[in-house]
């Protein structure tokens, strides 16, 4: 039995990493856009049998979500994929060869018996995207936000001076593992 984590971005990735679990997720060293990342979620398995193709030309509606999320439109920093219609932003790949690589090799890897979906929100504006995520109804479905709280069940990340939510804390956890368990996660995943 192998846990499959999804995530928008690299906490999934760095919590499977911590734990020594096989990326068996091809949501790895990535980002998805948080309103993107909820129709990849509704239909996961449809994307999954997508192709990823290498993206260029990136639409006006897409860089305006880089600019929120990174304060410009990333140009030959990292690669962009395409699956069906949803943004791949390929941040911690040199080139598209390399991110299609892992990612189809990972999505080989899928157990969709044993899947679990982690959705990072990074900005307040986004606090909306919780709701509709959480109603998809996934199993083994977590949020979290940083440094603000919602009136929905998530877990909060409050770095300090200037940290970053993968970062280790004064407690001598990860920021993000403060108010949650990776391993309890792992588990329920599991079906343990």
């Amino acid at each position: 039995m192998s846990e499959t984590i999804i995530s928008n971005n690299c906490i999934a990735g760095n919590m499977l990493h911590d734990l020594g679990l096989r990326f068996n997720t091809p949501t790895i060293n990535l980002q998805i856009l948080p309103r993107e990342y909820i129709k990849f979620c509704r239909d996961f398995k449809h994307y999954m049998e997508s192709e990823v193709v290498e993206y260029k030309q990136l639409s006006d509606k897409h860089k305006y979500d880089l600019i929120n999320m990174f304060g410009h439109v990333p140009v030959n920093e990292f690669p962009y994929g395409l699956c069906d219609d949803i943004l791949i932003v390929f941040q911690h790949y040199t080139t598209f060869a390399e991110a299609k690589e892992a990612w189809d090799r990972r999505k080989a890897r899928i157990d969709y018996n044993h899947l679990g979906f982690m959705f990072y929100i990074a900005w307040e504006y986004d606090k909306d995207k919780a709701a509709q995520f959480l109603e998809l109804g996934l199993k083994n479905a977590v949020v979290f936000t940083e440094k603000f709280d919602i009136a929905l069940p998530h877990y909060r990340i409050d770095p300090v001076n200037g940290a970053h939510f993968l970062d280790y804390s004064n407690c001598g956890k990860k920021y993000y593992a403060i108010e949650f368990n990776p391993e309890e996660f792992v588990n329920k995943v599991r079906g343990n």
